[in-house]
């Protein structure tokens, strides 16, 4: 099995826990529509946080591994780019969505500083880096198969 799809598959278990953090926080439930805080848990953003971090610390390793690959020449050097490209866009969405979930922990600390207005453009931006990943990841879908 080659080293790259050894790191793609390594990719995508970080991206499965990306995806599971990103549902935690932005999933609807039945709590938005019926506030009954002893019955439900709270969402823990320091820990989320830390997640996130560690994602994208793995992200980080990953890209310079395939960087690492492509400088050998084992691997073709368009997989190796479009690899390091997603991960670049991934990156970019992971760090948004810890700024994210950075905002609301201050604000379930009573921070109040961190505004509605500012939670929504940032969220746009979120948004649309995750759009930008997606779409990239149909192409290196393409790519690898």
């Amino acid at each position: 099995m080659s080293s790259l799809i050894a790191i793609a598959r390594n990719l995508n278990d970080s991206l499965t826990d990306y995806t599971n953090i990103h549902d935690e926080i932005f999933k609807k439930s039945i709590r938005n529509s019926i506030p009954i805080p002893f019955l439900f848990k709270a969402i823990n953003f320091q820990e989320l946080e830390q997640r996130l971090q560690s994602i994208h610390n793995d992200l980080s390793r990953y890209k310079t591994q395939v960087n690492d690959i492509r400088q050998s020449g084992s691997e073709a050097a368009a997989k190796c780019n479009i690899f390091i490209e997603y991960v670049d866009k991934l990156m970019y969405a992971v760090q948004l969505l810890h700024g994210i979930t950075h905002n609301l922990l201050l604000k379930s600390e009573v921070d109040s500083s961190y505004k509605l207005n500012e939670h929504t453009e940032l969220v746009k931006r979120y948004e649309k880096a995750v759009d930008e990943y997606y779409s990239l990841g149909e192409k290196m879908n393409s790519v690898f198969s």
